[in-house]
């Protein structure tokens, strides 16, 4: 009986550390192979957090990444969230490449909150 347990045991050890491995595990974004597709994007303007417009014109000629996200969110876009600052990290000294965020709830979204946001 105790041979018994112990293979229980050691199985469930070893199941409990490869799924903690998994789960921790972290993977490099970096290696993936995304395809770049080159789409025509309307003009455009809106209002970032610093009160000032953006438009097609900041972005021409720039590799971006637009991300959406709620400043009220508090599932996944925390995660999101650092997970494109890990982009900006990797990219903020390249003076061709900008990151834009959009608000889902610009209606709600005033500028004084997106800068709090911001700065959180």
């Amino acid at each position: 009986m105790n041979k018994r347990l112990l293979i229980y045991g050691g199985f469930f050890v070893l199941l409990l550390g490869a799924f903690y491995f998994f789960l921790f595990s972290d993977y490099d974004f970096s290696k993936s192979n995304l395809v770049v597709r080159n789409a025509n994007v309307e003009d455009f303007s809106f209002i970032n957090q610093d009160g000032k417009n953006i438009t097609q014109r900041e972005v021409e000629g720039k590799v971006y990444v637009a991300e959406y996200f709620f400043t009220t969110c508090k599932g996944i876009c925390p995660k999101m969230n650092a997970n494109m600052r890990r982009v900006f990290d990797a990219f903020k000294d390249e003076p061709d490449f900008m990151i834009l965020s959009h608000s889902c709830m610009p209606e709600t979204d005033s500028v004084p909150l997106l800068k709090a946001y911001e700065e959180k």
